[in-house]
């Protein structure tokens, strides 16, 4: 996050907070599924692994910056609209930590 985020920033300023959300996810997906299948196949070794999220990782400032700033996009400047959607965004957020992850029995 320290060395790309402000890079990140500039990015969500050139191609807008929405294609670089499509863009981190789209880049996402083929690592995330990377992981399983070399896993089953015996192929994923733990040095490989930290590799893979690594490289995971580097999507996420812009991913977390376009977040950020993608809600003046989705409901302009009205006060009332961004107090709320920013009261969802960071209620949602806080309300999966407080949840935690699911257990193995579930």
């Amino acid at each position: 996050m320290a060395v790309l985020g402000i890079p990140s920033g500039a990015l969500v300023q050139r191609i807008g907070a929405r294609s670089t959300m499509l863009l981190a996810d789209f880049a996402r997906a083929p690592i995330l599924a990377s992981i399983p299948l070399l896993h089953g196949a015996g192929l994923l070794s733990f040095p490989l692994l930290l590799g893979l999220v690594a490289l995971l990782g580097c999507f996420m400032p812009p991913y977390y910056a376009s977040q950020r700033t993608i809600l003046l996009e989705l409901v302009g400047e009205d006060e009332r609209l961004m107090s709320l959607g920013n009261s969802l965004i960071e209620g949602g957020a806080a309300f999966s930590a407080l949840i935690g992850r699911p257990s193995p029995a579930c």
